[in-house]
């Protein structure tokens, strides 16, 4: 994976200027294919598919998606193939990028993912099973009220699990035609709502394992993000093409509006707790804030310096936190619109996910550098050794409704389930928690020292003063 901060990274082309020399890591790679694309007049993925139907190197589009969203690095043969699709003429000069990115990055000539770690998975206990049935998985959601646990899949299906066991239950859904990219439930449990690389929203009835009317066909490209309503009556969902649309529940045959004024693709969408505002973001840089009632926009959020690809409310709603292609975590105050405190860093490379716990008191996040980091909201420091089972990308994190488990996925290697009580309770945890309150005693001593020296100041000036007024003599500013 990356050995610079994406952040430290400059930008591979200014306007149209699409500078290859400057390419030396993945992500200014991709950032490079994202600038020929928009060079290209930003072609879908079933037009970039259906341009090298017929060639040597044919490519689908679910692998084109992935590779322009900086989630797969590809062979130099698929590179060609699609740079050719994009209307690049000039070959060399993106082989040589790649071998430097390939060479770089990787230590590998030939790679098509990064090659596997060997960092410890995490404290000890903490990993308690991981699930897997040679599918590819590319998105995994908690059930809110019970022991159950669905993830989509690459062949378009969509599997339920008993997380306890992790045994699966039943036959898989299907319906997608293509791979299955965002899911989420229901706030009551008897809906699940899933986007594919198809351009649909399907909706499923989780007990009978059965759909639930028609595909919702609105998009006009890949669905990347989908979020319920708290009180269940709409649901959002957003992709490659520019509209957000929120999709109206209670009708027989739902219909959906756009949102006016998003602009990019929506990566991420989010509603807040008292339902009254719905956050999006994606590939523009900002977070957009919209009135759920009216579909206006009512503010923007700036300060990632990339695509921001994931994001949640907390649970009271006071904090909506933020993952972006730039590495960071940014928190912010929704209401206010402001950022709250210094971005969380020390994923090295585009954060895939984020998920608040139940309770609120942690924050989880996962990224393209294969590992997911648990961060104490209160100190902005993560609580353990950062969680890895993976070789490439984690590309989703959910809680239990409960907060004792935490799943995350990485489509090579299934969904790995985390036990938090033992994460927070490993002498690591323990350790850091010690060195954080020895952390604030020297910053409290600090402080304490500051504002001795200010009243010994004050009461010095306070005894001129004193002594002037009794002698009737007139002090200066500088003096007083």
């Amino acid at each position: 994976m990356p050995r610079l901060s994406p952040s430290d990274s400059p930008r591979p082309f200014t306007g149209s200027r699409i500078d290859l020399e400057k390419v030396h890591t993945h992500q200014e790679l991709t950032a490079a294919l994202q600038a020929l694309r928009i060079r290209a007049d930003h072609p879908s993925t079933r037009k970039i598919e259906e341009r090298t139907a017929g060639e040597e190197t044919e490519l689908k589009r679910n692998s084109i998606s992935q590779i322009l969203k900086g989630n797969k690095f590809p062979s130099k043969k698929v590179l060609t193939a699609l740079v050719c699709a994009l209307g690049e003429n000039e070959i060399a000069p993106w082989h040589s990028a790649w071998e430097r990115v390939a060479l770089r990055e990787y230590d590998d000539p030939s790679p098509e993912m990064a090659s596997s770690k060997s960092m410890p998975p995490g404290p000890t206990g903490a990993l308690l099973a991981a699930i897997s049935d040679a599918k590819e998985f590319y998105t995994v959601a908690f059930h809110p009220k019970s022991d159950l646990l669905a993830t989509g899949s690459r062949d378009g299906t969509i599997r339920l699990w008993n997380p306890i066991t992790g045994g699966r239950i039943g036959e898989p859904l299907t319906g997608h035609t293509d791979a299955v990219l965002a899911m989420a439930f229901h706030p009551d449990g008897h809906l699940l709502a899933t986007g594919g690389d198809d351009g649909t929203v399907r909706l499923w009835d989780p007990a009978t394992r059965s759909p639930i009317g028609k595909p919702l066909t609105d998009h006009r490209g890949s669905v990347w993000a989908i979020a319920f309503h708290p009180d269940g009556h709409l649901l959002a969902t957003g992709g490659e093409d520019p509209d957000v649309r929120l999709w109206h529940l209670t009708a027989d045959s739902p219909s959906s509006k756009p949102l006016i004024g998003n602009d990019g693709f929506a990566a991420a969408i989010a509603f807040h707790p008292d339902g009254h505002l719905l956050a999006t973001s994606g590939t523009d840089f900002t977070v957009q804030l919209w009135d759920s009632k009216t579909g206006g926009c009512i503010g923007t959020l700036t300060g990632h310096t990339d695509a921001i690809l994931a994001m949640a409310f907390h649970p009271d709603g006071h904090l909506l936190a933020t993952g972006g292609h730039d590495g960071t975590v940014r928190l912010w105050d929704p209401v206010a619109g402001t950022p709250i405190g210094k971005p969380l860093t020390g994923h090295t490379y585009s954060i895939d996910a984020v998920a608040f716990h139940p309770d609120g008191h942690l924050l989880a996040t996962g990224g393209y550098d294969g590992t997911i980091r648990l961060w104490d909201l209160t100190t902005g420091i993560p609580v353990s050794q950062p969680l890895t089972n993976y070789e490439g990308a984690v590309t989703a994190v959910s809680f239990h409704p409960d907060g004792h488990l935490l799943a995350s996925n990485e489509k090579h290697r299934g969904v790995s389930l985390w036990n938090i009580e033992t994460i927070q309770s490993s002498p690591e945890a323990l350790h850091r928690r010690i060195h954080q309150f020895r952390m604030r005693v020297t910053t409290l001593r600090q402080e304490r020292k500051i504002l001795r020296n200010e009243r010994d100041d004050l009461a010095a000036r306070l005894s001129i003063l004193t002594a002037a007024l009794k002698e009737g003599t007139k002090i200066s500013p500088e003096k007083s």
